[in-house]
């Protein structure tokens, strides 16, 4: 959680990409990203600083209670890149044994 507790929400952004929810509510804003689970990032300003998040929490999509970091983890690996393995190397070419001649 350390990737996002006390950093601006511009950090969300980039690690997690365009959330669900961007909501504002007076000085507070909440960002909601879901991919097998929902993670909810609350942020507020501070007396004189830019707004950062303060709070996070995050359930299941039945509603049951998650871990907010390993929420986290699951959302960060459902938006990386997947990972292609190469093609098999394939084995050498054979000439066909040379014929003798009659």
């Amino acid at each position: 959680m350390e990737q996002l507790l006390g950093r601006p929400p511009e950090a969300a952004l980039e690690l997690l990409g365009t959330p669900r929810l961007d909501k504002r509510e007076g000085q507070a804003r909440q960002l909601q990203f879901a991919n097998g689970c929902i993670l909810d990032v609350w942020y507020y300003p501070g007396a004189g600083t830019p707004m950062v998040a303060t709070h996070a929490d995050a359930r299941l999509p039945d509603g049951r209670d998650f871990a907010a970091g390993d929420c986290l983890q699951m959302l960060i690996r459902a938006r990386a890149p997947a990972v292609t393995p190469p093609p098999p190397a394939q084995p050498p070419a054979r000439k066909p044994p040379a014929r003798k001649k009659p």
